[in-house]
């Protein structure tokens, strides 16, 4: 027999898959291959590995930073 426990562990795991499948995908959408090196990956994946994740991540920042500074340097 379950304890009253066990049915909120169940009930609390539910809710958390229930959330993780209606969250909206954040970034850019998978491309076919890999958003920073490149190589041929299946339609639902953007990376092929988290160093590329992280990777690309980085870059992105940099890149936006570096936007910023232009746009602010054309204002000063």
């Amino acid at each position: 027999m379950r304890s009253i426990d066990d049915h909120a562990s169940e009930l609390e795991q539910f809710d958390r898959d229930l959330a993780l499948s209606r969250r909206k995908p954040e970034g850019p959408k998978a491309m076919g291959a890999c958003l920073y090196c490149l190589e041929p990956l299946d339609t639902e994946r953007r990376w092929c590995d988290a160093d590329c994740r992280d990777h690309w991540e980085c870059e992105e920042q940099e890149s936006a930073q570096r936007e910023r500074m232009r746009r602010a340097s054309m204002v000063a």
